[in-house]
This record gives C-alpha cells, structure tokens and sequence, in this order.
C-alpha cells in the first residue's frame, strides 16, 4: 500500500483544451489510498477521504473512487455546503454532476431547519435535495411529513407531495401537496386538504382544493369546495358551513371568519343561504355574524329575507337576529295550508333554546294572515298595517300578535279569497332550505376520508 499524509488526486472536469478556463476542479485527499485494475478501470480505495469543490466539502471514513466518475463514501458521513450539513451512511457521489446519492439515516441541518429520511438525492449545483422515501421537516414553528419532497436550500422553501401532514401550534394540516417557506411562515397546499384547528374553546375543521396559510398572523385562507365544522364548546353547538371560499383569522381575543360565494350555514338554531359571511367571535364568547346579498335565514320552518341579516348569540342572552331593509318573512300555516306573509324594513327576531320565540317589525310593517281553526271550518284572512308589529310563536307557529301605531286591516271571508293578493315581495321556497342532517353526513364522512388518506 503507498501511504502519503496527505495524498491530493485532482480530478478535472474538462478534457477540451478550449474551455481550459471553464474548468473546475473536483479535489479528494485522503490520508491514504489503494490504487488497482479492475476490468480496464483504475480503482481507487481512499482512507479519510474529503472531497472538496467550491463550497462543497464531503468527508468520511472510508471511500472508493469507481474510476468511472463516481465515488463512493461510506461510514460518517458528511457534507457541508454554504449553511447546510447533510450526514448519512453512505454517498455515492458524480464528480462531474456534482449529484450524490445519500442513504441510510439521512439528516440535513441548517442550525436552524431539520429534515430526515431514510435517504435523498443532493444536486450540489441547483443547491437542492429531493427526497422519495419519505421525508420529515421541522423547524422552531413547525413541522411537516410527506413521502416525497425537494428543498432548495438557496431560499430556504420546501415542496412535499403524496400524504403530506404540517403542524404549526394548534393547527394540522393534510393536503396532497404543500409548498412551505421558512423565512415567511407561508405555505401553499393543494389536492384533498383538511385543517384542524383547536383553540380553548372550540374545534375547526376545515376542507378545500386550495390552501393559504399565514403563520405570522394565525390566517387560513381556502378556495374551492370549501366545507367546515365547528365544535363550539361554550355554544354546546356544531356549526356546518359550505362555500367556495373562506378566510379564517385567529388572534388573542377575535376569531373572524369571512366566506364567500354560494354560501350555507347550518347550525341547531337555524340554516341560512346567502352571498357571503362575515362572522366574528371575542371575548366572553360572544359572536356576532353578518350576511350579506340577499340572504336567506330558516328559523324552524319561518323563512327570513331581508337586504342584510345580522346573528347575535351571547351565554347570558337568547340568540337574536336583525333584519335591514325589504324584510319578508313567510312561514306555512298548517291549518289553512297557506303562506303568512310579513313584511318590513327592520326585523328583530329572539330564539329561545333554538326554537323561534317572537319577531318584531318595525317601518311599514304589513302582514297576511290566514286561519282555519279545523278542517271543516271555513277559511278566513287578514291582512294589516302599521308602523310596527309583533309575532309570538310556540312549536313554529304563530300564537299570537300585535300591531301598534297607524293600524289598518282588512277581513276577508272565505268567498273572498279570490281578491287577495301575496304581499309585495313575497318569495317561498322552502325546497332552498339547507339539510342540516345531510350537510352534517357530508362532512363528516369527508373529514373522516381526508385524515385517513393523510395518515396511511
């Protein structure tokens, strides 16, 4: 064996004489080596061998220049390039490439980043490593696992795919694919995407194609399909939402929620359809929910309309709703077999343990009501106005009422039913109203297939 302390074998990357300047060399020294002829080949058996090239420095126990352009390394392995280190059993490393091929316990470190696998591929020159055998990501915030993944170290940004899982404080993450950058705490994530959120006093889970993810402001944002469940422990409630996109922001004391586009909300106390949503939850667990064009609220069977419908719900009060502009309201009247009618510019509807307690109009108040008191009995209606009125129900019907200032009225006997009209404005489609039964299956199931996907 010839021993040399050091021995330098320098490796030149080109062979035309023409780019003599372009060429950069790949230098291995080792503390000592074994040279042999193996099928036309030079062989080389190196001894601490550590290989140098630009920024990059490998080093390990043993190698073995394969005389064919590769060379391999094995026991403690190591790499150091720029900030990054990447330790590993063995490499199998390109000179000319610069691409190594790294197994067995595969571990890479900025200081800051952590990743393991069982092994990856490192392309020196595009300053990336993919890995295909599983790979898990972890920093100060937050930590990913995914089957296949490329980092590129020059940004510091991460692309995983297939079943990929991302835990940042009280949120989980999965998703087919993610894109996540480090030194902004975004990510992006597509294909079956479910989150879960828990806070003190709630559980979130969210569904969609497309997610963003804001770490520094505690901000989701979800497009496409969107579906969510909301557990809320203080309103002993589940809350279903269904839109095609929604934006969910968290902080100490404010939880907003903003959802748009063929919006529907389905809680115990009642179902709405509207354009968009804006609900917000602070202190003292009171949440306050805005709706905006032309929603639709079913409060039991009573269907409500109106240019804006706001829901208030606080622990010491019962839930209430306010209506603004063009209300209608309109519910079936089981009896006689047809639509009363109300209508208004102001609605403040109470509920009382999720059942429908009283409505109370206010400006221009006009009402149409029919009665039967049985069957046989013949049918009768009234239609009033005045400045105001109040509605009291029991089991979603009307048990009594009152109008007060400028009341006027109308009597209309049976044989009269041919000259009334529907009030200005009346719509009923009670075939709109949401099923909350049927959206509680749906996403149930999906949430239950989408963390299964995510975990197998």
């Amino acid at each position: 064996m010839n021993k040399t302390l050091p021995i330098i074998l320098i490796f030149a990357l080109c062979t035309v004489s023409a780019k003599a300047q372009e060429t950069k060399e790949v230098q291995i020294e080792s503390e000592s080596f074994q040279a042999r002829q193996v099928d036309g080949m030079t062989v080389i058996e190196l001894f601490r061998p550590i290989l140098t090239h630009e920024e990059t420095r490998l080093t390990a126990v043993n190698g073995l220049d394969e005389g064919n352009g590769y060379v391999r390394f094995w026991g403690s392995v190591r790499i150091v390039e720029k900030e990054d280190t990447i330790r590993a059993d063995r490499i199998r490393y390109h000179k000319d490439t610069k691409v190594a091929v790294v197994q067995g316990n595969v571990s890479m470190s900025d200081g800051e980043a952590f990743l393991t696998a069982p092994s990856a591929v490192h392309f020196s020159e595009a300053d990336s490593t993919t890995f295909d055998d599983g790979v898990s990501y972890r920093d100060s915030l937050t930590v990913l696992t995914a089957e296949r993944a490329t980092y590129l170290s020059e940004n510091n940004r991460a692309h995983f795919s297939s079943r990929v899982t991302l835990s940042q404080d009280q949120i989980q993450v999965y998703s087919d694919s993610l894109v996540y950058e480090r030194d902004t705490e975004r990510s992006w994530a597509w294909g079956r995407i479910l989150v879960e959120q828990e806070s003190d006093s709630s559980l979130v889970f969210m569904m969609a194609d497309v997610m963003r993810r804001q770490a520094k402001v505690d901000s989701v944002q979800l497009t496409g399909n969107g579906l969510m469940a909301t557990i809320d422990a203080a309103q002993k409630d589940t809350l279903y939402v269904s839109a095609e996109r929604y934006w969910m922001h968290e902080s100490d004391s404010l939880r907003t929620v903003i959802a748009s586009d063929s919006v529907i909300v389905a809680s115990s106390a009642y179902t709405t359809r509207t354009d968009s949503l804006v609900s917000k939850s602070g202190e003292a667990d009171v949440k306050r929910s805005q709706l905006f064009g032309t929603p639709f609220i079913w409060l039991e069977d009573t269907q409500v309309t109106a240019d804006s419908l706001t829901m208030l719900s606080t622990p010491s009060q019962p839930d209430s709703v306010f209506g603004f502009g063009e209300v209608f309201v309109a519910t079936l009247e089981s009896a006689s077999e047809r639509i009363q009618q109300i209508k208004a510019q102001r609605l403040v509807a109470v509920l009382d343990q999720d059942s429908l307690r009283s409505l109370k109009f206010e400006e221009n108040a006009e009402a149409l009501f029919y009665s039967r008191e049985r069957d046989d009995d013949p049918l009768t209606a009234v239609r009033a106005s005045a400045d105001g009125a109040i509605f009291y129900f029991t089991g979603g019907e009307v048990d009594s009422l009152g109008f007060y200032d400028g009341i006027e009225g109308t009597y209309y006997s049976e044989s009269q039913m041919d000259k009334l009209s529907n009030l200005a404005g009346y719509i009923w489609v009670p075939e709109n109203k949401p099923d909350r039964d049927e959206m509680a299956n749906v996403i149930w199931s999906e949430i239950e297939l989408r963390r299964r996907h995510g975990l197998e």
